[in-house]
């Protein structure tokens, strides 16, 4: 369908400028992003997009692909010596095992063993984990993630989920996730940006 395309377009171009403002606020010094979690993320990302692809998601595969770049850009950012998340939080037990998990993942995708279901589901796992990771950091720091850029992933997730070629399992299950995963966050740093400018606003 004609407007599928459209919206598909329009996705993308606002994930561009998301992901440059993200990446901009990197540069700047007011986002942290730890580089375990950013890479763990491009690995399993690249998993689940791809299963997605297997599994029929058509023009939603593309908004999929575009936050694996994301993630890609991040991490490859992230390495770079003072830009990277460091001091404010403790590196997790979990964070080098998933990301090596989430390596094999890939390499078994493109081995094609197993079904594409299979490594739709561990996708799902594996990013969860992260998520957590950045989910909770996004509570205890709020300051180190940007509020807007994730506002913008919910809206371009959204985006992927509705021009989705097919609702099965396989096809629909990541990009649906990646849509909740980014509104759990963006919900996380909206309450905790709102929150001391309520408490100033109670003592002016």
């Amino acid at each position: 369908m004609v407007w599928k395309d459209w919206l598909t377009a329009v996705g993308l171009i606002v994930e561009l400028v998301g992901a440059v403002y993200y990446l901009w606020t990197i540069l700047k010094g007011s986002t942290r992003p730890q580089p375990i979690t950013w890479g763990g993320w491009t690995a399993i990302g690249a998993v689940g997009a791809w299963a997605s692809y297997s599994g029929g998601a058509g023009l939603g595969f593309y908004i999929a692909a575009s936050f694996v770049a994301v993630t890609a850009s991040v991490f490859v950012v992230s390495l770079i010596p003072g830009y990277g998340h460091k001091g404010t939080d403790k590196p997790e037990p979990a964070d080098l095992p998933i990301l090596i998990a989430g390596i094999i993942l890939l390499i078994l995708r493109a081995m094609n063993l197993f079904p594409v279901s299979v490594h739709a589901s561990l996708a799902v796992l594996g990013d969860a984990c992260f998520a957590w990771y950045t989910l909770r950091k996004a509570w205890r720091y709020p300051e180190t993630e940007s509020l807007l850029a994730w506002a913008i992933g919910v809206l371009v997730a959204a985006v992927g989920v509705i021009v989705l070629g097919s609702f099965s399992y396989t096809a629909a299950v990541f990009p649906i996730y990646i849509l909740i995963g980014n509104a759990a966050i963006t919900g996380t740093l909206l309450v905790r940006h709102y929150k001391p400018a309520k408490k100033r606003a109670g003592k002016a």
